[in-house]
C-alpha cells in the first residue's frame, strides 16, 4: 500500500470516528450542532458538509433529532400527568385543534390600505376626525 493510500485510509478512519463522536455529542447537546461540533473539536461547517455528502450520517443525525423530540414529548406527558396547566394547554393547542383548542387571529381587510386611510380611521376613533395639530 502506498503512503498516499495509507494516508487516505487513515483520514477515512478518523472521519468515521469524528462522525460517531459528533452524533454522540449531538445527543448530549440536545441537537445543537454548533455545540456538538465544538465539543469534539471540529467546525459545524464540517459536520454539515458530512451531512450533505453522507446519506447514512444524515439519517443518523435525523434519528438523533427524532429521539430528542421523543424525549421532550415524554417530559411534556409527565408534566401533563402532574396537572401542570401550561403543559396541558400546549398539548391541547397542538393535538386537539379539531376540538377548538386553537389560538387564531381574525383579520378583516377591505382590500385597500393606505397611510391616509389608517390615519383618518385613527383620528375618527379618537373623536377628532382630523390630526391633533390641525387648526380648529
Amino acid at each position: 500500500m502506498s503512503t498516499k493510500d495509507q494516508y487516505t485510509a487513515t483520514l477515512e478512519e478518523r472521519r468515521t470516528k469524528w462522525k460517531e463522536q459528533f452524533l454522540e455529542s449531538l445527543k448530549l447537546k440536545f441537537g445543537n450542532a454548533t455545540e456538538a461540533a465544538k465539543a469534539i473539536g471540529i467546525t459545524r461547517q464540517a459536520a454539515y458538509a458530512w451531512r450533505r455528502e453522507d446519506e447514512a450520517f444524515a439519517a443518523a443525525w435525523d434519528e438523533v433529532n427524532e429521539g430528542l423530540k421523543d424525549f421532550a414529548e415524554s417530559k411534556l406527558l409527565i408534566n401533563i400527568s402532574k396537572g401542570k396547566e401550561a403543559s396541558i394547554f400546549f398539548f391541547l393547542k397542538c393535538r386537539a385543534k379539531e376540538r377548538g383548542y386553537i389560538e387564531r387571529v381574525d383579520i378583516n381587510h377591505s382590500g385597500k390600505l393606505s397611510l391616509e386611510d389608517v390615519l383618518a380611521e385613527s383620528w375618527r376613533k379618537a373623536g377628532t376626525g382630523k390630526p391633533p395639530d390641525a387648526p380648529a
